[in-house]
């Protein structure tokens, strides 16, 4: 009985140094990121492509850098559950669910909607895709929505009741007039700076200013670090006790 708990102990800290591993390395990545990425104002980005273009030709400019500005948008998309208009959404749709342990929770399915957008200051402005960017924005809304009344198994005239208890959508969204900052590559085009993501070369969008962002990112880096190697040692403690017990 005491080998399978320290058996199950194991499996459950291992699993969590897991995720706590892979979680040093995004928040590593994005603090390094935003290290990388020079704080500009949105004119400079644009006179230094303009340089380029005039010196090597409109494609040879390529630059790590970090905007603010303004999101300013000639198109939008409705978000799902607010209805507001936006140049980014996401939707994330949790189940929660009966076990016989009590409730759980799982992802149903993840939404996103995005247009490019015009990120404009001081009368300066320059393109962003958003396609594949990481965004990092306060919750807009949260919606619970109850099970259907018909949802479970139905045999014949019987229906056998559902485990479901509900849903919870929540939803994130980047809409015009907002102030956000940008850190990606900007590349200089035909029609002027544009910011994307490509191969190599991420594109976050979030919604504090830079220095916060570092801080946050190398906050977030040092914790996971501390609980990664907690975690571990706690699998190994556990593992060893399950070898010397059986």
């Amino acid at each position: 009985m005491i080998s399978t708990i320290l058996l199950i102990l194991t499996g459950v800290l291992g699993h969590l140094a897991y995720g706590q591993i892979r979680l040093v390395g995004e928040s590593r990545t994005r603090w390094l990121r935003g290290l990388e990425a020079a704080p500009v104002e949105v004119a400079e980005v644009v006179a230094m492509a303009e340089a380029a273009r005039r010196e090597v030709g409109p494609h040879l400019f390529h630059q790590v850098v970090a905007v603010t500005g303004t999101v300013v948008a000639d198109r939008t998309r409705e978000s799902p559950i607010g209805g507001a208009a936006s140049v980014w959404y996401r939707v994330e749709t949790v189940r929660r669910y009966r076990t016989d342990k009590g409730i759980a929770e799982e992802v149903e399915g993840n939404r996103r909607g995005q247009v490019p957008f015009t990120l404009r200051a001081d009368g300066a402005e320059l393109t962003v895709d958003p396609v594949d960017a990481t965004v990092e924005v306060p919750v807009a809304e949260i919606r619970e929505e109850r099970p259907d009344p018909d949802e479970g198994l139905r045999i014949g005239p019987v229906t056998i009741g559902s485990r479901t208890v509900g849903y919870r959508h929540t939803e994130w969204r980047v809409e015009p007039g907002q102030r956000v900052t940008v850190f990606g590559e900007a590349r200089g085009d035909a029609d002027g700076v544009r910011l994307a993501v490509r191969p190599g070369r991420p594109l976050t969008i979030t919604n504090v200013e830079r220095a916060d962002h570092v801080r946050d990112q190398h906050a977030t880096n040092r914790a996971a670090v501390s609980k990664a190697v907690l975690h571990t040692l706690g699998a190994l403690a556990a593992f060893v006790a399950f070898l010397l017990v059986g």
